[in-house]
């Protein structure tokens, strides 16, 4: 059985609509479904540990049904541009949301980030303008600068008191 997808392994394959995984992968690498941009739904298992570096970018068309609870990060560029996914429930075992990780994803209305997340990287959600609500968690100890930045329909966000007042004015575009 394969536990892993290698790095670049199905990038650019421009044709490809559908991927069905078994149940004993256990690692996507970098690049593996880069710029797939007809790639519409993908099946992500269980036993799946690690989502590595721009595994989805560019996937235009993608729609995520949900995140396995065996991820502990999404990772650095994940998701980013992938303009078709419109929600996104974080697993309660991710505690690190990536830099650029849902950039772009410009469809993305509703986000539901757990208490296990402490970090969210620099430009995690930049231009999701399709964005209206965000909830940050009481576990968020870290958001990084221009994480919210262009998501030009958010009219609400709950900001718990232990988030430092300077990091919101770098953080957020109202």
């Amino acid at each position: 059985s394969v536990t892993e997808i290698g790095k670049c392994a199905f990038a650019h394959c421009k044709y490809l609509k559908k991927v069905i995984i078994n149940s004993n992968l256990e690692i996507i690498d970098e690049s593996a479904f880069f710029s797939c941009h007809n790639l519409k739904s993908i099946n992500l298992p269980n036993s799946l540990k690690e989502i590595r570096y721009t595994a989805f970018r560019g996937c235009t068309k993608l729609i995520i049904d949900g995140l396995p609870n065996s991820l502990n990060k999404i990772a650095n560029y994940c998701f980013c541009s992938c303009s078709s996914i419109t929600k996104i429930k974080i697993p309660n075992s991710v505690t690190e949301i990536g830099d650029y990780a849902f950039h772009l994803c410009t469809s993305l209305t509703e986000v539901e980030i757990p208490n296990s997340v402490t970090e969210i990287g620099i430009y995690a959600f930049h231009s999701c303008t399709s964005l209206t609500k965000i909830k940050i968690p009481k576990s968020v100890v870290s958001i990084k600068t221009h994480t919210f930045w262009n998501c030009t329909s958010l009219t609400k966000a709950e900001i718990p008191k232990n988030v430092d007042p300077p990091l919101l004015a770098d953080g957020f575009s109202f």
